[in-house]
């Protein structure tokens, strides 16, 4: 009763239609690209992602952009007395509308996580050209526009060890149409670099690209490229034994770090090293605690992700503490992130710790051997 008949036209006119992305007219784009990332983005919309009321169940981005929607309608045919009685009946479903954060920013959220998903910077990527326009036809509303474009990888060749290489320019397509690059402040690098410039960009070599995807393998791709992107754009450099590190977080958990130089007034990744190698801090401190060195970190594999995945480290065993000590413990809460993965062999830590503690047992009797004489 509160609906008049213009009301209800008014609300009929204001809804909102998502539309299947398509490519943009003259991009040289597959189609089966634009169906993909239509079946990516219509599983977002749908999902229940948002969290709308504690302890209610989560709703869908289209349910909360429909609730949006009826805000506006509030807001813009009946500003002043007119609207008072509408504000009054669903006052605790305006005030949740005001009090959440707008469901069209989750919505780009997931658009920017798709694209970090399923490019790279050393191919071409696929981009969001969005918009938002109203139409009469062929139903009225509001319309949510995709059109995919084509961002082509920045290439620069550089002398690496007297050869010519390929390097990319390491970046990101977002969901208004453009690139975002990495940069480093060189405030962080100041005894690294001598040059005038304030930033230097980040480009990678293919081989980079190899070593990164070996060393974070079985993870799934499209969430390791996620976490590439965001842990990139941190911009956490570190320094350490005169390389630049850029370290790579999981959903939270370091694996390891990106290697770079400075090459040409630009910031190179040569390589991905996995967090226990010994040229990262934490791979350092292992073998200091431990007493393993690198062919020992490698036998026992646990230089590998697939070792960290098993469940069945123990909190009270002599490995846990050393990987504490080493700033390495969190490795442990893999199997958590990816049950899906843990098919694998458990791995045998009594071995390795036996083999420590072994080793620590001979140079204690070749000391007391010394003391003697």
């Amino acid at each position: 009763q509160l609906f008049s008949k213009t009301d209800k036209r008014n609300l009929y006119f204001a809804r909102i239609h998502f539309c299947r992305p398509k490519v943009k007219e003259g991009v040289p784009l597959d189609k089966d690209v634009a169906k993909f990332v239509g079946d990516q983005i219509r599983e977002i919309i749908e999902s229940p992602l948002v969290v709308y009321m504690p302890d209610m169940p989560r709703i869908s981005i289209f349910e909360a952009c429909t609730a949006v929607i009826f805000e506006k309608f509030v807001d813009t045919f009946h500003e002043g007395p007119s609207g008072d009685k509408f504000r009054k009946a669903f006052a605790p479903l305006l005030h949740i509308i005001k009090t959440n954060r707008n469901p069209f920013h989750h919505l780009y959220d997931w658009y920017e996580i798709v694209l970090a998903s399923f490019n790279t910077s050393n191919k071409v990527c696929f981009g969001i050209d969005h918009d938002t326009e109203f139409r009469e036809y062929p139903s009225p509303g509001v319309y949510n526009v995709i059109h995919l474009v084509i961002h082509y990888p920045v290439t620069k060749r550089i002398q690496i060890n007297n050869k010519s290489r390929p390097i990319y320019k390491l970046g990101w397509p977002h969901f208004i149409n453009k690139m975002s690059f990495m940069e480093v402040d060189t405030s962080i690098i100041k005894h690294l670099y001598n040059g005038n410039k304030s930033k230097l960009s980040v480009y990678i070599q293919n081989h980079a690209f190899k070593r990164f995807y070996e060393r974070t393998s079985p993870l799934k791709r499209a969430f390791v490229n996620l976490n590439m992107m965001q842990s990139c754009f941190y911009k956490n450099v570190e320094v350490y034994k005169n390389n630049i590190l850029i370290p790579f977080f999981y959903f939270g958990i370091k694996l390891g770090y990106f290697l770079s130089d400075i090459i040409d007034e630009r910031i190179v990744i040569r390589t991905f090293l996995f967090i226990t190698h010994h040229n990262t801090p934490e791979g350092a401190l292992l073998e200091q605690v431990s007493g393993l060195n690198k062919n020992d970190i490698t036998y026992w594999k646990i230089d590998k992700i697939e070792t960290f995945l098993s469940s069945n480290i123990k909190e009270d065993s002599l490995m846990n503490e050393l990987f504490e000590k080493a700033g390495l413990q969190k490795l442990f809460n893999l199997n958590n992130l990816e049950p899906q993965l843990q098919n694998f062999q458990n791995y045998n830590w009594d071995g390795i710790e036996d083999y420590i503690l072994k080793g620590n047992q001979e140079i204690q009797e070749e000391w007391e051997e010394l003391a003697d004489y």
